[in-house]
């Protein structure tokens, strides 16, 4: 591997690269990148394999258009030049796009390459993370899952021993950490993922939807319009039926019945910050401000139970 960032290679061929916007939009429509492996596996927080799907067979404008890609995009050298001064290690800018030569289905693009040892010409990929304050504590306890089995396919596509991923917290505080290639989880992206490129996308044969936001957008993103028609459903969405109709139902009762003991908390807290229960436990009743589409503010009180700590 050169510096240069992405070399020949007889296991991955280079698709496009990410400087070219258009072009690598289009070209992630010809496989599975990285970044989609855990939606396709169902285990993402943002993403599930309708959405995935969607996402190569009906892809919307909006997409890729976020505020925190943009910043993420716009930080991404910053952090990559942080981590080398942090690590002591030599990091370059990628931004190629990575398909598999024995799967061709499965894509990545790199963020970076790194090494701690330049004689030696290895060098393994480098995941560069912007990561937002709420989101800090799924870190604690090392990377996140749906971030190692991205690095897994990463090191699916490139062959590589090992994948560095590394993330700004907040702003303010740099974390990584070195992810060892696991060929396990590697062996199970490749039969899940060549499956659902193969039995799914290509046949434009949706998966079943389940309860994941991500599929509700993605449904409304395939489905934006009705034609007027209607769609005769068959007995087994009668039963379906009768379950929302009671879940509904519960649901509203559950909702009541937390309102009035929140409620009740609140009017026992009064102008006080704390509530405290006899067995240490307590609820926060304090001043919040929040600001709402850049430029308004508000503030508000927000209810909150502690457990205690032992």
């Amino acid at each position: 591997m050169s510096a240069a960032g992405a070399a020949i290679s007889a296991v991955y061929e280079i698709v496009g690269r990410s400087a070219d916007r258009d072009g690598w939009l289009r070209d992630r429509l010809s496989g599975i990148g990285a970044s989609e492996i855990a939606g396709v596996l169902g285990e993402s927080p943002y993403e599930s394999p309708m959405s995935v799907y969607q996402a190569k067979v009906a892809p919307a404008d909006d997409d890729e258009d976020s505020e925190h890609l943009f910043w993420g995009l716009e930080l991404e050298p910053a952090i990559v030049g942080g981590y080398a001064k942090r690590t002591g290690r030599k990091a370059v800018h990628s931004g190629a796009l990575l398909r598999s030569v024995e799967h061709q289905w499965a894509l990545c693009t790199l963020d970076a390459w790194t090494t701690d040892d330049l004689d030696s010409g290895i060098w393994w990929p480098l995941e560069i993370k912007n990561i937002h304050l709420m989101a800090a504590d799924q870190w604690l306890e090392g990377t996140p899952r749906h971030i190692y089995l991205q690095v897994q396919h990463q090191m699916l596509v490139t062959g590589a021993a090992k994948v560095t991923a590394a993330g700004l917290v907040g702003g303010g505080q740099l974390m990584w950490e070195d992810i060892a290639r696991d060929e396990q989880e590697i062996r199970r992206i490749i039969a899940r993922g060549s499956a659902f490129w193969h039995e799914r996308v290509l046949p434009r044969n949706p998966p079943p939807a389940d309860g994941h936001n991500a599929t509700k957008d993605a449904l409304l993103r395939m489905h934006p319009n009705d034609d007027g028609e209607t769609v005769h459903l068959d007995s087994d969405f009668f039963d379906l039926d009768q379950e929302r109709i009671e879940l509904k139902a519960t649901v509203k009762a559950c909702s009541e019945r937390l309102g009035l003991i929140d409620n009740h908390i609140r009017a026992a807290i009064g102008d006080a910050s704390y509530g405290e229960l006899p067995d240490g436990t307590t609820y926060s009743y304090k001043a919040q401000s929040r600001r709402e589409h850049v430029i308004k503010a508000s503030t508000t009180r927000v209810l909150r139970r502690h457990e205690r700590k032992d």
